[in-house]
């Protein structure tokens, strides 16, 4: 090997390095967890601007199909799990004690049952459901009053993916959309974790989405985490 080649391959081991460390701070500065948090008056003055960068976790709760859904979606409501875990990224902007928030949502479960489709007592035309995806796109309006608790009002629209078995060589995805409005209500707790001036701060933020009434695979959302914020 020579002397070039060794070379090479020193400067590309750097790279990845420093690849991997640029990769590991973008984690630690989005945070785990919502948006939301980075626009409390608590880190950021009344008068003054911010934006953050999140990473969330959440938990969607699924109820029932309401009576006045089409035959499919009660049928493959019917084999949802009563709970999915998921993961959001999305960012925000504050302005005084108001907040904008975007977010992207995904969250992924097995399945392993034949979904009554056609709502009869035929259970040669059901489908059987190998796994279920849930990718939506959320936006909110936040007021904060006071330093440790926000509240707002938002809407939410996205599609349930169901893989499905065909035949025993064939699988299919199966797209339904949905859409909800929601009542948002968060707690924040901000960490004094370096001297002034902070180049970023951090909160640990809990919260809730509430829907604003039973729509199709709409349900209520809870999430915690750590938002990362430049003031």
């Amino acid at each position: 090997m020579d002397f070039q080649h060794r070379l090479q391959i020193f400067q590309n081991s750097r790279k990845m390095k420093l690849l991997q460390c640029l990769c590991i701070g973008s984690i630690i500065f989005s945070g785990i967890i919502p948006s939301h948090a980075f626009a409390q008056y608590s880190v950021f003055e009344r008068n003054s601007l911010g934006f953050g960068l999140w990473l969330s976790t959440m938990n969607f709760k699924i109820p029932a199909a309401p009576d006045s859904a089409p035959a499919d979606v009660k049928g493959y409501t019917e084999v949802l799990p009563s709970a999915m875990w998921g993961v959001g990224v999305g960012g925000g902007l504050n302005f005084n004690n108001f907040g904008l928030d975007i977010g992207l949502q995904r969250a992924d479960a097995s399945i392993r049952k034949s979904a009554d489709i056609q709502q009869n007592d035929d259970p040669s035309d059901d489908q059987f459901v190998l796994q279920v995806r849930r990718l939506s796109q959320s936006l909110s309006i936040l007021h904060h009053p006071f330093s440790f608790f926000y509240y707002g009002y938002g809407e939410e629209n996205g599609n349930f993916l169901f893989r499905v078995k065909v035949t025993e060589d064939r699988r299919q995805w199966k797209t339904i959309g949905f859409y909800q409005t929601y009542y948002l209500l968060g707690f924040i707790y901000g960490f004094d974790w370096a001297t002034e001036p902070r180049p970023l701060v951090l909160l640990l933020n809990i919260y809730a989405k509430l829907p604003t009434k039973t729509r199709s695979f709409g349900g209520p959302i809870y999430g915690i985490g750590i938002t990362g914020g430049l003031p």
